[in-house]
């Protein structure tokens, strides 16, 4: 417990690097997309 969660490797790994590409694939990893997706079809249609 003494070190960083796995999952907040690829976090810092996009501070460092800030590669859109990570983002992306964390994104689509975490299903925020489709959330984002979601958000805009309301706002645009809502």
């Amino acid at each position: 417990m003494g070190r960083s969660a796995p999952w907040s490797a690829p976090i810092k790994e996009y501070l460092s690097s800030s590669d859109r590409t990570a983002v992306i694939g964390l994104l689509i990893k975490g299903g925020v997309v489709l959330w984002v997706l979601a958000i805009i079809l309301v706002v645009f249609f809502g």
